[in-house]
């Protein structure tokens, strides 16, 4: 059992030792010398025993050794704290001008001396380690700071043998060759990493790390508005990279296996190198001229940007995960040298400077894709994988430049179910057996026609007839139905309540929409020896039912020997596009989807959604009808009379256009509506009267091809498509006339236009 004996307070001066020894205590000593104290320093020493409280000034000293310990205390200008000699220094703050020196001295072997929770103001000054003299005392074997604060304006220098573990910085810390730094945190703070050793440090806010020649860093954590810097010479190893953040690999630095995260950005200077990197979405990869990076991976919605005369080698362009997401995207300026590139399902290759437009080719041939265009510009690359020029197509990238999409596997891909299992539809041949969906348990057809064609989206049109696919999502249709995303075309059938829907009037927003990210695709549908409806991703389609004709697909190999068959296939189930059949089934899927997701379904612009009715929607169910010269003139109706609208019409026109608001059912009302036209105003009869009487016109009931007019109804309507030509006929001159329209019904008008 150890008794220590407390003492009153002591005053040491100028060249003076005070030695605590075991079991004694002492508190609030002032300590202080003269003119710094260099050759002959005032010291009070816990040689065993407990320092408490003390001040140090001018001079001054307050030091432990042999498992003595100071608590507390202050050192004031030119004053300082010592741990020497397995001594420990606990709590003590250092300010301005003062310092703490931390380390074992020449030929002492034992435990490192230690300071625990320094606190070291702007201006102060700490040395751990050995190789440096404090107060005429050299310091040579090791010592650890733990749990340090350093503040802004601080230094820290950790020398051979010196240790930080767990301290916060505001200020600097330099890791000297030797010395070793463990899970620093800098706010605004600086590490200066000179041919020592650092690990897990965190860097944020204004802080920097900088890695120099002979430095060796891993796991560092670059937080927000934190910058790690890697100069020549220095090498560090998994860095994380986070949103706001910044990390430079300038010449002659090396990092191996560094991840950069949404908002993060890395830059690699010319002669610096990266290996290992991780690019993930929202962050970014900036590789200079004359960098290089090895074994990187851009995953989906992250980006490299390739300056010429950069050197990538081993590069990954990742997969989308969903048709919500965008793979990873490789931006490249020619003269960018490139090696064993792999690019994933919609990954993209931006070709900076190769300016896009239309009627651009793809080849891929020997392992190399070329891009090129009618006036000889030209771009190339070596591709890592089994690919074809008809995986990819070129779009603009958004500023004029080319940008190469990778998408083979986005029609491809869906799986068939087969009596031996699931298989690619893509892998399927002629003569093989696929599982039917209704019929005997186990029953099977054989294919006998298989075809392939290139969809190219037209996204000026409406998403129906744009081309789009249409995505059913997992478990859209029920528990496991599809067991995973099937993509189709808007025309192909699905079979629900006993009878064949197209997909197009399925379409809810939430869990079964349009995939509009989907430009170009190939497509694949197969034709069995009757029509059957077979297992797609889990979830009941129907085969083929033509010749591939109405789909444009071309025939395969094996399809092109097939004889044609002159008898059309019957259709395995009815086609049900009736209102009243589809509307429950979409209000269904709809009630469901929503509740698979967390968002709400979403409408294109302000259109109406499908559950509004006229009547709820009064707004929209103004036509604006009016009549429009050929010259541009516009004219107001006058009156109307019960389903008769008048308009005055000029002596000198011969024809108007009949102009008015327009919809498409199948948009205004619901896609469960069959009927995709243009309707502007359902018009009856037409009457022209001027002062020489009465002429019925009835052109728009006869002439069929008559511009902007939908087919005609029975033989008294017809539709407008919202912009109809009508002839008046050979006018009397000086005869201006009215013109009475008969109206007997109106769309549905989208939100949009009221």
């Amino acid at each position: 059992m150890s008794l220590f004996f407390q003492r009153r307070s002591a005053t040491i001066s100028y060249g003076s030792t005070n030695y605590v020894g075991p079991g004694r205590v002492t508190s609030g000593d002032l300590v202080y010398g003269f003119n710094g104290g260099t050759n002959a320093p005032a010291v009070d020493l816990a040689s065993g025993g407990i320092i408490s409280g003390a001040t140090a000034m001018s001079g001054g000293v307050v030091a432990a050794a042999a498992n003595g310990t100071t608590v507390g205390g202050t050192a004031l200008e030119s004053g300082s704290f010592a741990a020497l000699n397995q001594g420990v220094v606990i709590s003590p703050t250092i300010t301005a001008r003062a310092g703490l020196a931390v380390g074992n001295l020449a030929n002492y072997q034992g435990t490192p001396a230690r300071a625990i929770a320094p606190h070291v103001m702007s201006d102060g000054q700490a040395i751990v380690g050995g190789g440096f003299t404090v107060k005429g005392q050299s310091f040579s074997g090791s010592g650890v700071i733990s749990g340090g604060t350093f503040d802004v304006g601080s230094t820290e220098q950790l020398a051979s043998g010196g240790t930080d573990s767990g301290s916060f910085f505001g200020g600097t810390q330099i890791v000297s060759s030797g010395a070793l730094a463990l899970n620093g945190i800098f706010s605004a703070g600086v590490q200066l990493i000179n041919g020592g050793s650092v690990s897990s440090s965190v860097v944020s806010a204004g802080g920097t790390v900088f890695v120099g020649q002979g430095g060796r860093a891993s796991t560092v954590t670059v937080g927000s508005g934190g910058t790690a810097v890697v100069g020549c010479g220095g090498l560090l190893f998994n860095q994380i990279v986070l949103a706001r953040a910044a990390s430079i690999v300038s010449a002659g630095g090396t990092v191996s296996g560094a991840t950069i995260a949404s908002g993060g950005s890395e830059t690699v200077q010319s002669g610096g190198v990266v290996s290992g990197a991780t690019v993930l979405a929202g962050g970014t990869q900036d590789v200079q001229a004359g960098a290089t990076v090895q074994g990187a991976i851009v995953s989906a919605g992250g980006s490299m940007i390739l300056a010429s005369g950069a050197t990538v080698s081993n590069l990954q362009i990742g997969a989308a995960r969903s048709s919500d997401d965008k793979g990873g995207k490789l931006i490249v300026t020619p003269g960018a040298v490139l090696r064993d590139v792999s690019v994933g399902w919609r990954g993209a290759i931006d070709i900076e400077g190769l300016a896009y437009r239309p009627g651009g080719s793809i080849s891929f041939s020997n392992g190399v894709l070329t891009v090129t265009y009618s006036d000889g510009s030209t771009w190339s690359t070596p591709l890592n994988g089994s690919y074809r020029k008809s995986d990819f197509h070129l779009e603009s990238d958004g500023d004029g430049s080319t940008m190469v999409v990778y998408d083979k596997c986005f029609l491809a891909g869906t799986m068939i179910g087969t009596p031996f299992g699931e298989r690619r539809v893509e892998t399927l041949s002629v003569g093989d057996l696929v599982s039917t969906a209704i019929g005997e348990a186990g029953a099977s057809k054989r294919i006998t026609w298989i075809g392939s064609a290139e969809i190219i989206a037209d996204s000026s049109r409406s998403d129906d007839q744009a081309g789009y696919p249409v995505r059913f999502k997992t478990g859209s249709i029920g528990p496991h139905s599809p067991d995973r995303d099937l993509c189709v075309t808007s025309e192909h059938c699905i079979f629900l309540d006993g009878a064949l829907v197209p997909a197009r009037m399925l379409v809810n927003g939430t869990s079964i929409d349009y995939d509009r990210s989907q430009t170009r695709f190939m497509i694949y549908h197969f034709k069995t020896e009757d029509h059957a409806i077979i297992w797609s991703n889990n979830m009941a389609t129907e085969t083929l039912l033509d010749g591939g004709e109405r789909h444009g697909l071309r025939p395969d190999e094996a399809s092109r020997t097939v004889p044609h068959c002159e008898t059309p296939q019957s259709r395995v189930a009815p086609l049900r596009v009736e209102r009243d059949f589809v509307e429950p089934l979409h209000r269904a899927l709809a009630e469901r989807g929503n509740a698979l997701s967390e968002t709400p379904p979403r409408h294109r612009g302000n259109d109406i959604p499908a559950r509004f009715a006229a009547s709820e929607a009064p707004d929209c169910q103004d036509p604006d009808l009016h009549l429009v010269s050929e010259e541009g003139q516009i004219i107001r109706p006058l009156r109307s009379v019960d389903d008769m609208v008048i308009f005055h019409v000029p002596t000198e026109w011969n024809e108007v256009r009949i102009r008015s608001r327009a919809a498409r059912p199948s948009e205004a009302e619901g896609p469960f509506v069959d009927d995709r036209r243009a309707l502007g105003v359902l018009i009856g009869d037409i009457h022209l009267w001027d002062s020489h009487g009465m002429t019925q016109l009835d052109t728009h009931l006869s002439d069929d091809a008559l511009d902007g007019w939908n087919g005609i109804e029975g033989v008294t309507t017809r539709w407008t498509k919202g912009d109809a030509r009508l002839p008046l006929g050979r006018r009397r001159t000086g005869a201006p006339g009215v013109l009475g329209i008969k109206i007997k019904a109106t769309a549905v008008y989208e939100r949009i236009v009221c």
